[in-house]
């Protein structure tokens, strides 16, 4: 029962940066949002307000998965990044010009995330993404078995 590879337990440096961007386009969501502020009034508050909150809260939750090494959650990331991207670029096309600033740091999250996803599929991260974390038991079983022998 040896495998060829042994298991990496210690975390990339590239997940960390890639994680650090992501948490940072979480911010810049919020400040695009007070930016943004004059496009909402034709719609509740409320609305927005949970839109803006479940947003957030959703996808800090596949970061901070991803940031366990999570598999499933960088997939998740990535695909709802693709899915996303048409619906981002048809947003600031409408808003372009509106707000300089506002347009400034759409770029810059949308280049962020860009960013943080090569560094979560790059040649550095997979391997940890693929390995069985070892640091972490499974089941309270694997722990008794581990420190019995």
């Amino acid at each position: 029962m040896t495998d060829a590879t042994p298991p990496i337990c210690e975390k990339p440096a590239a997940v960390t940066k890639a994680v650090t961007l992501l948490y940072l386009t979480l911010v810049i969501t919020v400040v695009l949002f007070f930016l943004n502020w004059s496009l909402y009034t034709q719609v509740d508050v409320g609305v927005v307000a949970f839109s803006l909150l479940f947003d957030l809260g959703f996808m800090g939750l596949l970061i901070y998965k991803i940031d366990e090494g999570r598999n499933w959650a960088r997939i998740a990331y990535l695909v709802i990044f693709i899915i996303g991207m048409p619906f981002y670029i048809r947003a600031m096309c409408r808003q372009f010009s509106f707000s300089m600033f506002g347009d400034l740091f759409s770029l810059l999250r949308a280049a962020m995330e860009i960013v943080a996803l090569k560094f979560l599929f790059g040649r550095e991260a997979r391997p940890w993404f693929g390995a069985v974390k070892t640091d972490v038991p499974s089941t309270p079983d694997d722990s008794q078995k581990n420190s019995q022998g």
